[in-house]
């Protein structure tokens, strides 16, 4: 059933209000986000310097980035074209969220860095391996795996931080379109 124009601005204001809490945590407070490995060939031993967010910060982050990210949630990714097309914003700001939508959707594409996944699989396995929930066994069963290796494991959550900043960057272009649909 498609939605009115009133529940899609609604997804409007879920989707700005969403993306001003995840703004006001500690996560975007952190100064640097790091991994350093050194080997000492001699004795063959490594160690492991890393420096992201928190796992509380980090949680509390992934609690709401969800929102964009689920299937049925009106203000995700999966929803937010039917929205826009329900509101039938200006041809300009039309414009400006297509633009933004693509650079998610080629973003969502982009390998992570961490083995042959995508960022969307990163996002997946991270999510859905633990994080958010744990009712995929592919994607815990990654997740458990990476948590063995314990350089895979730190290399994949210092990107995973990355790639979060590099996805809220692109929500913010949409949410300042959506400012200017609600004003």
């Amino acid at each position: 059933m498609p939605l009115t124009i009133d529940q899609s601005k609604d997804a409007l204001k879920t989707f700005n209000a969403k993306l001003d809490k995840i703004l006001g945590y500690s996560f975007f407070k952190h100064e640097k986000i790091l991994l350093a490995v050194q080997h000492d060939f001699t004795t063959r031993i490594a160690t492991i310097d890393s420096d992201y967010p928190s796992d509380e910060a980090i949680d509390a982050v992934i609690l709401n980035l969800r929102f964009f990210i689920l299937e049925k949630e009106y203000c995700s990714y999966h929803q937010l074209q039917a929205v826009y097309a329900t509101v039938q914003p200006p041809p300009e700001l039309q414009n400006e969220f297509d633009a933004a939508y693509a650079q998610w959707t080629a973003w969502n594409q982009t390998p992570s860095g961490i083995l042959d996944t995508t960022n969307d699989r990163l996002f997946e396995i991270i999510f859905y391996g633990e994080r958010a929930h744990r009712n995929c066994r592919e994607n815990y069963e990654v997740y458990d795996s990476w948590k063995k290796n314990v350089l895979l494991f730190e290399a994949a959550m210092v990107k995973f931080c990355g790639k979060i900043d590099e996805l809220v960057g692109i929500l913010k272009v949409i949410y300042m379109v959506n400012q200017k649909i609600l004003s």
